[in-house]
């Protein structure tokens, strides 16, 4: 792994933000004072002029970093008992997988040249670390494929409270028709009148007779 100098090289200007502690003093990073050290890094890393970078380059940085994070996201649990609680964070890794770590900064360095314009890998590091924030992840396994199944349940139990929901709509109807029984229907040829007796008579047909 290729370490840069602690101060900066002659050949670039202080607009490079060598050091994570330049970023407090430039005005286009806006650093936070609740949280200095954690800049913006769209805005922090910088050409080796010291101009900012682009749109298109800094959605580069990021896809590289997505990558570099599946990798790591793939490695095996360790042995600790702790490290089934813990977050999959840089913390984590730099716990549990330090040489794998380092290995990472220095594929995104390696990718993406300008993270390397800085000491201490401060820029590939944070990149990284807040890719990792994005959605932390447990060791558990399956963590995700158990919330989708809960979702699912909760899917199928609406849909059979909705169909229980229409079963007790048809209950009442037939208890509407159960209720017409015994009812004297007029004929269609205006005769005189039938007894409907014990037929069943359905709620809409003795509707409909009713009302002719």
């Amino acid at each position: 792994m290729h370490h840069q100098p602690a101060t900066r090289p002659p050949q670039y200007p202080p607009e490079v933000l060598w050091a994570l502690d330049d970023c407090k003093y430039d005005p286009d990073v806006n650093v936070s004072t609740t949280n200095p050290s954690r800049p913006s890094m769209e805005k922090a890393i910088r050409h080796a002029d010291g101009t900012m970078i682009t749109g298109s380059e800094w959605s580069a940085i990021k896809a590289t970093g997505r990558v570099v994070k599946s990798e790591l996201m793939a490695l095996p649990p360790p042995n600790d008992r702790k490290a089934r609680k813990m977050n999959k964070t840089k913390v984590y890794f730099r716990t549990y997988h330090p040489g794998r770590w380092n290995a990472a900064l220095d594929k995104m360095e390696q990718q993406q040249p300008l993270l390397a314009l800085c000491a201490s890998h401060w820029k590939a590091d944070l990149v990284l670390g807040t890719l990792l924030q994005y959605k932390p992840l447990t060791n558990a396994d399956n963590s995700d494929d158990d919330g989708d199944e809960d979702d699912d349940d909760n899917r199928n139990n609406g849909s059979s409270d909705k169909n229980s929901g229409n079963g007790k709509t048809k209950k009442r109807r037939l208890s509407q028709s159960t209720n017409d029984k015994g009812k004297r229907a007029r004929t269609s040829c205006g005769g005189p009148s039938a007894n409907a007796g014990n037929i069943h008579v359905n709620y809409f047909c003795v509707t409909y007779y009713s009302d002719m």
